[in-house]
């Protein structure tokens, strides 16, 4: 028993003062009042290794939150100077190693993607972000909502942008996302997905209104199709 409790100690130990040298060097960059600089930007930008969950000690919610707090440091700086910061890849790696290590912390799925498309123009890894919150948060509209601008308008993936919106639409967006779905599935020509919604329609109640919109929005593709 003392053995067991000495190896905690020491694990606790251990996993601190990972979580103290990744604060230090998170907040390092932020004491210095000096014009940008992209070398010493990259040195301060720590990225952990891949597999780097396998060598916390049960410390990786912690590692985790700090490395969020390192992520948002580091994206302000670096939108800040934008035309000069070239580490958009680097932090959308770090973006990753976040989920990585706590797959269920929900803040870098619902606010990462869209950070790094709108404020730094990085689309590799909103995409895999993305994806992985497919896995991790089904039932999240907000996410599959939030994904759909993105991938719609950031990276112009126009079918998966209405599965997203119609997945939101599903799981409780507001029923007018319906409509956005239905326009994208129009325009892209996916007729079974038009199928599916026009069924899906017919078993849950929307106001009359929203309904007779997305019914217009499917039957003007049929027409421009057989045109």
């Amino acid at each position: 028993m003392k053995i067991l409790v000495r190896l905690f100690s020491s694990y606790s130990i251990i996993g601190l003062i990972l979580a103290i040298s990744l604060i230090i060097i998170s907040t390092d960059h932020l004491n210095k009042k000096t014009k940008f600089n992209e070398i010493k930007f990259q040195a301060s930008l720590y990225v952990p290794p891949q597999k780097i969950e396998k060598f916390t000690f049960g410390f990786q919610e912690l590692i985790a939150d700090v490395l969020w707090i390192q992520f948002i440091q580091k994206l302000s700086i670096c939108s800040n100077n934008i035309k000069i910061c070239t580490l958009s890849d680097k932090l959308g790696e770090m973006l990753l190693r976040i989920t990585e290590l706590s797959p269920r912390f929900r803040m870098p799925y619902a606010l990462g993607p869209l950070m790094l498309t709108f404020l730094l123009d990085e689309k590799k890894y909103s995409q895999m972000i993305l994806t992985k919150a497919e896995l991790y948060f089904p039932n999240d509209w907000t996410i599959f909502y939030r994904g759909a601008t993105i991938l719609l308008y950031d990276i112009g993936d126009k079918k998966k942008a209405a599965l997203y919106f119609d997945k939101a639409a599903r799981l409780g967006a507001p029923q007018w996302v319906f409509a956005l779905a239905a326009k994208l599935y129009s325009e892209e020509g996916m007729v079974v997905e038009q199928q599916n919604l026009i069924q899906t329609l017919d078993e849950i109640k929307l106001p009359e209104e929203i309904k007779h919109r997305i019914l217009l929005r499917l039957k003007s593709s049929k027409l421009k199709d057989s045109n």
